[in-house]
């Protein structure tokens, strides 16, 4: 007799750009099976699904009815937005699981796994309304009469329990018990003020299911919380290769992924080529086995140089020099008693009379500090580019240790070498490598924005990145913007990898 066959819809709810819907479209058909459904809640207002393009039959979209928030009820809305149609248009289903736009599965879904851990977990932690702790979210509903009264109200019960809500993962029966009293989710997270909202899709679903259901509930996502401070959470090469050694048997996603399609860890659970490789990495050799990691490790170094002399960007050999755009040739440059008043200092005239397109120049954040900012170059070095900011008033408390003060911008390319894209390398020597890199900022027809890495190489002492970047259609506008900080001094290298002069040929389709 075969085993009986279960199916698992999951929904994710979306308000990013297209090439990350098809990078989850990707992730999920490449980890999950034919009794697995995935439903997109599209953010209302934003999206025309016909213009979409094809969508995978296991794959869903619906354009949502209520406007999201970050915080409040209406993430937990759209989720059961999600709910009730797959109710209507898969029809029998057995689990439900809710998922992150920037969580993705790193190993193939099996339901039984996630059976295993259903039976085991409970919703096990209540408190009392009226008498909330202190840790958590709870500070800020602590008070709110109203919105106590409400549950009490609708509910019936007098406490309420917390859990994540990334991986969510429960019976249909259970977030059925959820879905049937969404009336009453709306009017309590209504009753929050703006200054006292908190994550309710994180309250509702184990208060519901431990006071009405089963009180069974599983997570099947793991997030790097202890990372979140230095690294902004995110995922990492080593989490997805060592996915079967270090985490049990139910830890299906991950979250945070860069939602940069060629960011490294993205492409290696997302991209078919990727995808492989992770399989065939995590699977890992057999312990007693000495060769076997060896020649997979010889092998890997020999398809990378083979696959390094397909590459149409020059960077990985030719970096573009940037010494002529740096401020300074060989020596120091002092500014001293400089205010941090949102002002342009032009360091370099460059090709333009306009001081906002100068080959070099600072912006300066408007903190009111005044600043001695040192700008070194060092022919010779590693890092051949150092930044110091020190208090000007040496005696004084500014009250800004540590803040971005400005930010020294150095132009990427000039007409004649500029490609439509290109990759930027920053190589960073500091002791607090990872909250310089979150400061990296690049500018473009003045905007400035931070761009997400694609790749991360950290040693003891040097901080490695790599970005993709896409020109405007003036070529030569673009310039990557180094933070001033306030009582530090760090030296970083910045290269430029210029792209194909022209697109690569398409390879004919196979008829």
């Amino acid at each position: 007799m075969s085993d009986v066959v279960r199916t698992t819809v999951f929904s994710v709810l979306f308000n990013e750009d297209r090439d990350h819907l098809r990078t989850i479209f990707a992730n999920f058909l490449g980890h999950t099976s034919q009794d697995e459904h995935l439903v997109i809640n599209l953010a209302p207002g934003r999206y025309n699904i016909a213009a979409l393009g094809e969508v995978p039959a296991r794959i869903h979209l619906l354009v949502g009815a209520t406007e999201r928030q970050k915080l409040g009820h209406t993430l937990l809305v759209g989720h059961l937005e999600s709910f009730e149609f797959a109710l209507n248009r898969i029809g029998a289903f057995d689990y439900f699981c809710t998922l992150a736009s920037n969580s993705l599965f790193v190993r193939p879904f099996r339901w039984k796994a996630a059976q295993i851990a259903l039976s085991e977990g409970q919703v096990h932690s209540f408190v009392k309304l009226r008498d909330l702790p202190q840790g958590w979210w709870w500070p800020r509903i602590r008070g709110n009469e109203a919105f106590a009264a409400s549950i009490e109200r609708n509910f019936g019960i007098d406490e309420v329990a917390s859990s994540q809500i990334e991986g969510f993962f429960a019976a249909r029966r259970d977030w059925s018990e959820v879905h049937k009293r969404l009336p009453g989710i709306i009017e309590a997270g209504r009753l929050l003020a703006e200054e006292g909202l908190i994550p309710l899709e994180e309250v509702f679903p184990a208060t519901i299911i431990g006071k009405f259901g089963s009180r069974r509930v599983a997570h099947i996502c793991h997030m790097f919380w202890n990372r979140l401070e230095q690294q902004g959470g995110l995922v990492e090469i080593q989490d997805i290769v060592d996915v079967q050694s270090r985490f049990p048997p139910h830890i299906f996603a991950m979250k945070w992924f860069p939602r940069e399609k060629f960011a490294l860890p993205t492409a290696l659970v997302s991209d078919e080529w990727g995808t492989r490789l992770a399989r065939l990495l995590a699977e890992g050799p057999a312990d007693d086995e000495f060769f076997e990691p060896v020649l997979r490790r010889m092998l890997l170094e020999q398809g990378a140089n083979a696959l390094r002399g397909r590459e149409t960007y020059a960077a990985a050999t030719a970096p573009v020099d940037l010494s002529p755009y740096l401020p300074v040739r060989a020596g120091v440059l002092k500014l001293a008693n400089i205010p941090a008043a949102r002002q342009y200092i032009v360091l370099s005239a460059g090709l333009h009379k306009s001081e906002h397109l100068a080959d070099s120049y600072i912006l300066m954040e408007n903190s009111g500090s005044l600043l001695d900012v040192t700008i070194e170059h060092l022919m010779d070095a590693d890092t051949p580019i150092r930044i110091t900011c020190a208090d000007a008033r040496k005696d004084s408390d500014q009250g800004n240790k540590g803040g971005i003060q400005g930010y020294l911008y150095l132009k990427l390319a000039h007409p004649e070498t500029a490609r439509a894209s290109c990759i930027v390398r920053t190589s960073i020597f500091a002791e607090d490598g990872h909250a310089l890199r979150r400061g990296i900022v690049f500018a473009s027809k003045g905007r400035y924005s931070a761009v997400p890495s694609i790749s991360d190489m950290d040693s003891i002492v040097t901080f490695e990145s790599y970005y993709r970047l896409k020109r405007e259609p003036d070529l030569a506008d673009g310039w990557i913007g180094l933070p001033i900080i306030m009582d530090c001094s760090y030296a970083i290298a910045v290269e430029v990898y210029e792209g194909p002069s022209r697109p690569p040929p398409r390879k004919p389709r196979p008829n």
